[in-house]
């Protein structure tokens, strides 16, 4: 039986989703949209949770936001078995917490998260030359630009989780900008994909409470449950994560075989 003091610590704890695939797991801060940790062990995930959330914490109180603290971390829920998690194209959790109502001020909040994701991105990759942008300094890794389109990829998909009606009021914004046939760079895309996700999400708003719902099209997991909160909670997650895998590349590029230069 819980002692008052361990119930008074439950309530200052991090709350902690869990979610465990065929080879990764992940940590997700239930307060903290977009903080999260990934490996290949539940050991690995939750001793890395102190350092992001602390980094994390930080970050929101450089954009004005104080946080309340908090001590230690429970487990609120595992989920495991999610087929091709972490993988592009895999299934991710449903939690608990995603079934809550998204209010209107919670929306702009999430627009925040996703605007800052977006600017850090663009600051990391606007000083790269054509050759960093392409090249493969990790065997087997895709390159940045690649990345930078299965982003922009990725959240056109998150989109058209929410439903048709929302699928096509995203398909009509884009259609005039496609008239030109021009074939976008990879951060052109970024940009023009960004833009009509954000009014075809606010436009959506009034429609989504808290129930959960499938979308059979375009996905391998035609099962996989999903809720607006979830859909807000992936743009910012998804972003977040291929911003470490980018860093990652431009790191190996320090030891990469340099460019050739012109004879």
């Amino acid at each position: 039986m819980d002692t008052e003091a361990d119930s008074a610590l439950k309530e200052n704890a991090w709350s902690v989703n869990l979610e465990h695939g065929d080879r990764w797991w992940y940590a997700h801060v239930a307060e903290l949209v977009g903080c999260f940790t990934r490996g290949e062990t539940m050991k690995e995930v939750l001793d890395a949770l102190p350092r992001v959330v602390e980094r994390e914490c930080a970050f929101l109180v450089s954009k004005g936001l104080p946080q309340q603290g908090r001590i230690g971390f429970e487990i609120v829920k595992l989920t495991e078995g999610i087929p091709g998690l972490g993988e592009a194209g895999g299934a991710v959790a449903l939690f608990q917490t995603d079934l809550k109502p998204v209010k209107e001020s919670e929306l702009g909040r999430s627009f925040d998260l996703m605007r800052w994701n977006r600017e850090e991105l663009m600051r990391i990759i606007e000083p790269l030359s054509e050759y960093a942008l392409v090249a493969t300094p990790i065997p087997g890794k895709w390159s940045i630009d690649q990345t930078l389109r299965h982003i922009a990829n990725a959240e056109e998909w998150y989109v058209s989780r929410m439903g048709a009606p929302t699928q096509r009021q995203y398909e009509a914004y884009l259609r005039g900008l496609k008239a030109s046939k021009r074939r976008f760079t990879s951060p052109e895309r970024l940009r023009l994909v960004r833009e009509g996700a954000l009014l075809s999400l606010s436009a959506a708003i009034p429609e989504k409470d808290a129930a959960s719902f499938k979308r059979v099209a375009y996905t391998q997991h035609p099962e996989e449950l999903w809720t607006f909160r979830k859909v807000l909670r992936r743009f910012v997650e998804h972003e977040r994560e291929h911003i470490g895998t980018i860093s990652k590349v431009i790191e190996a590029l320090d030891e990469f075989s340099p460019q050739p230069r012109a004879i």
